[in-house]
């Protein structure tokens, strides 16, 4: 099964050094089995031509019964196996704002079910996740998009609102009282202030550019992107410009009086979180069952506000 399985993955990801990374092994290693596995079968399943790991007409043949053969194993361990049998590596990709809400809880629930499996996490954009997925160098990945493709799945997870906050100081205008948290702002105040979100090829970016060219016709302002959370928190209450974020992750910067929302005719829509996964070859009932645990913990941990500003550390 495990010659198969070096090969199905030389095979999808066209090379023995990707088919490696893979499966957390060496290159050379994978040359072996695929060298041993040609002689068994007396016939080249790889054109040595070429230079990427070209398929020849039996080694596409054979593709297909690998495919099933790995289907079955993975039909066969969900349905005897226990879950303390299973092994091996699962690499979920995460969004900031899940690592700092209930991914930690997600991790508790993973390795009480599944105590000997070694879990991976990578913390990246929406947009790149996405990519990782494709490529198959994830498992699993909890972002704020699905994926409209024949064969990916996506599930559900919750919502957050988003809002628009600056620092408790910032002037807004003449007509704006520093201590006032309601004050609406105008076409000026978006034309003064960058906005500072995630990068500009990110589902919030693109909401945020969308809803204020709706609400207020501007097409001309500045957009800061920036792929942490702490930063542009650190960001907005140093004063340098008007955040748009997840409220969850700026809910306790507000009730320190650190920062403050805006009150604006620009709406921002909710961001939905969903568990995407490709399903392939392996680990699809692992990938099912840990996309319901995410399900769980989202609901347990849906709306509760997380601490990722300290007022102390900012005198």
């Amino acid at each position: 099964m495990r010659t198969f399985e070096t090969f199905y993955w030389v095979a999808k990801l066209g090379g023995f050094r990707a088919a490696a990374a893979k499966l957390h092994t060496t290159q050379p290693a994978v040359s072996a089995r695929i060298a041993q596995l040609e002689q068994e079968l007396g016939v080249e399943l790889f054109d040595a031509n070429r230079r990427r790991a070209t398929l020849t007409a039996r080694g596409a043949l054979l593709v297909e019964y690998a495919e099933r053969l790995l289907k079955v194993r993975d039909e066969l361990l969900a349905a005897v196996a226990q879950p303390a049998a299973l092994r091996g590596k699962f690499t979920i990709g995460t969004s900031e704002t899940l690592v700092r809400t209930w991914l930690s809880s997600l991790i508790e629930d993973i390795s009480a079910r599944y105590p000997n499996l070694i879990i991976d996490i990578a913390v990246d954009n929406s947009p790149e996740l996405r990519q990782r997925i494709l490529a198959q160098d994830i498992d699993l990945a909890l972002m704020t998009e699905t994926i409209p493709n024949d064969g990916v799945h996506g599930v559900k997870l919750c919502s957050y609102e988003v809002c628009f906050v600056v620092a408790r100081g910032l002037p807004l205008g003449a007509h704006d009282p520093v201590d006032d948290c309601a004050t609406r702002p105008d076409d000026e105040l978006f034309s003064r202030y960058p906005i500072i979100t995630w990068p500009a090829y990110t589902l919030l970016s693109t909401n945020v550019l969308a809803r204020i060219r709706e609400a207020l016709g501007l097409a001309d302002m500045r957009i800061w992107g920036v792929s942490s959370v702490q930063t542009i928190i650190d960001m907005v209450h140093a004063g340098r410009g008007i955040g748009a974020l997840s409220s969850v992750l700026v809910q306790d910067a507000i009730d320190a009086g650190a920062l403050r929302v805006l009150d604006t005719s620009v709406v921002l829509p909710a961001l939905d979180y969903y568990a995407v996964y490709l399903e392939g070859t392996s680990n699809n009932a692992l990938k099912r069952s840990i996309s319901a645990l995410a399900q769980e913990a989202a609901a347990r941990h849906h709306g509760q506000a997380i601490q990722v500003f300290d007022p102390i550390d900012k005198k």
